[in-house]
């Protein structure tokens, strides 16, 4: 098999693996692409000599806005009510172009005005806007010299669309200034944070977001200039230098070119080690931090990509940018272009498709890219629109369109051509991207391996990439040659990675295959956060290592797979880590979900999940379950409609081979659409964590899943109880709240009604109780790990164990404290036999009425479907045949029960499959048998 990342290290530490680095750079990491090209100036004046005329920036202009009147119905107090609204839409133009000689002279140009302005090496520049080639004009005009991580340096701020914000950034690096990047969506408090931290002299807006800008103003001294782009109203300008009469430039991005023609000035070209941005990230856990990257950082990262996929690359490529420029993929991924000599073509998320726009084309179609970057949630929204658009065809439609997937999808994993499948059937779906896609690069986020197969199938080959700001976006990137599903490829030839022991979630680089924290060093890695040197101290080790927080396995092949996140591992009750981005993204492959989190702690043994449902897919399937509400926040609360939400989350987490314990329990609606303005989702759309389970916290206590009167099974009459909950340790010395005669005795029956035929009623109550053998019982290591990894499903002989330490002592039995600081605290209840007299509430031990038989089996399938996971007791073999009173068997073919015996209820069924199981070998090295097999040798019996 061939290798796509070699060991370059053989000795390491006792607690990390190997060293690893990629084929194509074995002996020496690279730093440049080319001769000569060490900033990012220079990146632009070599495409500039080497590809002159061809076309670099792409662009669209508005023609006209386009207004209709459309019927909405609305309910308004549970009645449909018809309102009348008008829709403004898009009019553009066809795409005019920008050569690569025509952007290096707006670039001067630009640069020039910025130093007309007074701005010098040592000022700043805020980018503050959408996506577009001014935002890198701008940013290329305005390099400066950077000098330590204390921020002595003036910065400029820009924020505008994304065609003048290149242009923007790229003036910027004429003139050696240093920007600094904020998202359009981060709001006021997060672009004064980045204003105030590194003292802006400058910011770059689109016209629209002029009003917040001036919100901030006042509070920012240092800001002296606003340059914008868009049709500004003269008012709002007016306003502005009224109130902030410290502002002596508000100028528009032509102006300010036409500035720079009438004052040229020669280009002061940075250096590699200086400062080229600050790159402010999203701020998920806090305050938005500034990551500091040079132009050597950005220019390595740019080599790595290029030594990996330049072999890909054609003159006629050209890819669409309308990711924000503030992500350092965007513009990590522009920057790459501009070097290949890549024609980029700027669009808009509310006009990519037809859906916004009339009397024209959508982005996409208009430009027809070969290459497209997105993010998980944009591949998620294109699969559920295409499956959409199916599930609303006929069933012949249906079955053609599915048969042809599957085709296609052995025929790819085989070699073989699909050009005639896409004929046939998928080129319909490729138009919509413009029908020419040859490769899609995935980052930001993990991406579901359904969404990936589903999209690689149907349109073009996703590709994940993996990195973060702090390394420029470049950790790893799969290659077409690598490709294949839930991976992220092998590493750029410009970091080496190596994977360290994460012991608590039994991470280690000696597990097969290899796991930990991934670890990166290089020449694209951060040297640290601006103006928090206590950061930096904590992510990057003296020795160069960034300490990513992220779970990786390396394959058999040398490529990387992202498997966990350290922050987001949540230890459950059962002593099992499960990793929340991950369930997210199987999760959110549902077509029924919009948004979703996944919620996790050390008291409960399954997550449970917060779901923002797609609105029109409810209404939807309400009309499916006959249900007439329209409202959708009753829907929400509707049972009917939560458990069928719940049922396809579950289906989903099956179908993407998630294990038991990651299967949802329950999952609460909410009909709220989570927004960065609620401060629910950060600039960049990721989930606020915390600030989501604060918002819930009462829905969250509602729909936890509770380990409670379970009762396990039955014999003659008598219900047996087991209640599993979880005390600190300072709680370890709690007393049992009900104490049977003899606990050894209620365990020896409800394992007779779970495992082997029910015996007579009085081969239960005349039996005399026996010494036990501690041979039969795990030793004390594999005790303690059997309590935390199957609670639920406790051996008996186990359970007999832990109910005679408990009776003996009114201490809970111990388990070692480093794994958890929670221990188990096991109640055992016990119900007269006569089922007619007097019960016991499990919770408070009071006298209360009996259950009826269907009440307890009902209770019985509630639990099981939150605790075992099971989806329904006739899917169990064993149970149909107690059903029909037949003989059922176990998986491994032995008999439970038969015709002549009494035949258990289904629910006791279900107990029998689920706990008769081949019980690891004890302390004595037996092994494989039922659980239980210990008592029934000693009682003579054999199955």
């Amino acid at each position: 098999m061939k290798q796509y990342s070699l060991e370059i290290s053989p000795e390491h530490g006792p607690a990390e693996g190997p060293v690893r680095r990629s084929i194509h750079s074995p002996d020496h990491l690279v730093n440049s692409p080319a001769e000569g090209v060490t900033t990012l100036y220079e990146v632009l004046q070599h495409g500039s000599k080497k590809f002159g005329d061809r076309n670099l920036f792409g662009y669209r202009k508005l023609e006209r806005m386009v207004e209709e009147e459309k019927e909405v119905k609305k309910i308004v107090d549970g009645v449909e009510k018809t309102e009348i609204k008008k829709w403004k839409f898009f009019q553009l133009s066809g795409y005019y172009y920008y050569s690569y000689k025509d952007a290096s002279k707006i670039t001067h140009e630009v640069g020039a005005g910025l130093r007309k302005f007074g701005l010098g090496t040592e000022d700043k520049l805020e980018i503050f806007a959408s996506t577009s080639c001014e935002w890198m004009l701008m940013a290329h005009g305005t390099y400066r010299p950077y000098d330590d991580l204390n921020g002595r340096h003036s910065q400029t701020h820009i924020l505008i669309p994304l065609t003048r914000f290149t242009l923007t950034s790229l003036g910027c690096f004429t003139q050696a200034l240093t920007i600094v990047t904020a998202y359009d969506t981060l709001g006021e408090e997060g672009l004064l944070h980045s204003m105030q931290e590194t003292e802006a002299k400058a910011i770059f807006t689109n016209a629209e977001l002029l009003a917040t800008v001036g919100k901030v103003a006042s509070k920012c001294t240092s800001l002296c200039h606003v340059i914008y782009t868009g049709d500004a109203k003269p008012e709002l300008i007016n306003k502005l230098r009224e109130e902030h009469p410290q502002l002596q430039n508000i100028v528009s991005f032509d102006e300010l070119r036409a500035v720079g023609r009438e004052h040229p000035v020669d280009p002061v070209a940075p250096k590699a080690e200086d400062m080229c941005c600050i790159m402010y990230t999203s701020g998920s856990t806090g305050a938005p931090k500034g990551v500091i990257l040079t132009h050597a950082n950005l220019v390595a990262a740019i080599s790595g990509v290029n030594r990996i996929l330049e072999q890909y690359v054609t003159d006629e490529d050209c890819i669409m940018a309308y990711l924000p420029l503030a992500h350092v993929l965007e513009f990590l991924v522009e920057n790459v272009c501009i070097f290949w000599g890549i024609t980029l073509g700027y669009g808009s998320v509310r006009t990519l498709t037809d859906a916004s726009v009339r009397n024209c084309q959508g982005d996409i179609k208009e430009f027809r890219p070969t290459f497209m970057t997105g993010v998980p949630a944009v591949w998620e929204s294109i699969r559920k629109g295409v499956l959409t658009k199916i599930h609303a065809s006929s069933p012949a439609v249906q079955k053609v369109f599915y048969t042809a997937f599957q085709t296609k999808a052995w025929c790819l994993e085989k070699g073989l051509p699909t050009g005639w499948l896409d004929s046939l059937v998928f080129n319909k779906i490729k138009d919509q991207v413009g029908g020419r896609l040859r490769f899609a690069l995935s980052g930001g986020a993990p991406i579901s391996p359904e969404t990936q197969q589903f999209l690689s199938v149907t349109v073009a080959p996703i590709l994940q990439g993996y990195g973060m700001t702090e390394s420029c976006g470049m950790c790893a990137i799969m290659a077409p040659e690598q490709f294949a599903y839930g991976r992220v490829g092998a590493p750029v030839p410009c970091v080496e990675i190596k994977l360290v022991d994460v012991p608590d979630a039994g991470y280690r680089a000696s597990n097969t295959p290899s796991q930990g924290e991934v670890w990166i060093r290089g020449g694209s890695i951060t040297p640290g956060y601006f103006k928090r040197s206590d950061l930096t101290a904590e992510t990057l080790t003296a020795d160069g290592w960034l300490q990513t927080g992220d779970i990786g396995e390396w394959n058999e092949n040398g490529t990387l797979s992202i498997i966990d996140r350290k922050k987001n591992l949540v230890k459950l009750s059962n002593g099992e880590y499960i990793a929340l981005e991950k369930l997210e993204s199987v999760y959110k492959s549902c077509l029924f979900v919009s948004n979703i989190c996944v919620y996790g702690d050390s008291f409960q043994p399954k997550p449970v999940a917060l779901v923002v449902p797609d609105q029109h897919k409810i209404r939807k399937l309400a009309e499916e379950k006959g249900i007439e509400e329209r409202d959708i926040k009753k829907l929400c609360e509707n049972e009917v409609i939560r458990k069928a939400v719940l049922d396809a989350l579950i289906a989903q987490a099956k179908k993407g081979g998630l294990k038991p314990s990651e299967v949802l329990c329950d999952a609460y609606l909410t009909h709220e659409e989570w927004t960065s303005e609620q401060g629910l989702l950060t600039a960049a759309q990721k989930l606020k964590r915390k600030e989501i389970n604060q918002k819930f916290k009462k829905e969250l206590d509602d729909i936890k899943t509770v380990l409670s009167n379970i009762w396990i099974g039955s014999c003659d009459g008598d219900w047996f109880y087991l209640a599993v909950s979880c005390r600190p340790l300072s709680q370890t010395a709690t007393q049992l709240d009900t104490m049977p005669d003899d606990p050894w005795d209620d365990w020896e029956a409800a394992a007779d009604a779970g495992l082997d035929p029910p015996p007579p009623v009085k081969a239960t109550t005349t039996k005399t109780k026996k010494k036990q053998s501690t041979a039969d019982l795990p030793d004390e290591h594999e005790r303690n790990k059997a309590i935390w990894t199957e609670a639920t499903l406790l051996t008996p002989s186990l359970a007999r164990e832990i109910s005679r330490n408990t009776y003996q002592t009114p201490h809970i039995v111990r388990t070692d404290t480093s794994r958890t600081e929670y221990v188990p605290e096991l109640k055992i209840l016990k119900r007269p036999k006569n089922p007619g007299s007097t019960t016991y509430n499990p919770q408070t031990s009071q006298p209360q009425q009996p259950k009826t038989l269907a009440e307890r089996e009902a209770e019985y399938v509630r639990a099981r479907e939150k605790i075992f996971g099971l989806s329904s007791a006739a899917e169990t073999p064993a149970a149909e045949g107690a059903a029909a009173g037949e003989g059922g068997a176990s998986a491994t073919g032995k008999t439970i029960w038969s015709r002549s015996r009494p035949t258990p209820s289904r629910a006791d069924a279900t107990v029998a499959s689920v706990m008769r199981q081949p019980r690891p070998p004890d302390a004595d090295g037996h092994g494989g048998e039922f659980r239980g097999g210990e008592r029934n040798r000693r009682k003579g019996r054999t199955d």
